[in-house]
């Protein structure tokens, strides 16, 4: 009878150890991004391309998520072609909602415009459901309390769907805001919100 048992404890210890790299490499990745470090970010991605290390495994809507929490939007940008360059970048993969909403709260500007038009207006015009409405209220929220005029004025520009009645019972959270968000709503709501 053969034994078995030092093949299989080293295939288990093989497996461990791309485990725990894969884990290392996630862990440097979204370190990196979180620091805004692109230079480390891009030799963590040659070193997986070289050494054929399987990148299914990242948490790509982690990453994406740790990039818009940047005011620039150049690591955002970078991680969507990389990871599109790598063809791990499927639409359906994210959340595109809650990474807007993120976005929206860090003020980066540059994310929520590609966010929107790139995903979740394509996403939604190529199914089903394009005679629905998006509600971009919960966003358009977000943006005003970070005081972001440059993404509120955004939504409104882009004629985005924001439920004014929804502002208005929400009217403990507006008294956070300044004077020219407040004007850009009350110039753009409808005439019964007023």
């Amino acid at each position: 009878m053969v034994d078995y048992s030092d093949v299989k404890k080293s295939t288990i210890c093989s497996k461990l150890e791309l485990l725990s790299q894969d884990l290392k490499i996630t862990t440097a990745l979204d370190s990196s991004i979180s620091n805004g470090n692109i230079k480390i970010i891009d030799y963590l991605f040659d070193h997986m391309i070289k050494n054929d290390i399987k990148m299914e495994c990242l948490d790509k809507s982690s990453l994406i998520s740790y990039s818009v929490k940047q005011k620039s939007s150049y690591i955002f940008n970078y991680l969507l072609d990389k990871l599109k360059q790598l063809n791990l970048f499927k639409l359906d993969d994210f959340d595109w909602f809650k990474l807007l909403k993120k976005a929206c709260s860090y003020e980066n500007f540059e994310a929520v415009k590609t966010i929107i038009n790139d995903f979740i207006i394509k996403k939604n015009s190529s199914n089903d459901q394009k005679s629905m409405k998006i509600d971009f209220t919960n966003e358009f929220i977000s943006a005003s309390l970070t005081q972001s005029k440059e993404i509120c004025q955004f939504f409104i520009d882009s004629e985005l769907y924001i439920d004014y009645d929804q502002l208005s019972s929400n009217s403990t959270k507006f008294s956070l805001i300044n004077s020219e968000i407040f004007s850009m709503i009350y110039k753009n709501s409808p005439q019964k919100n007023k």
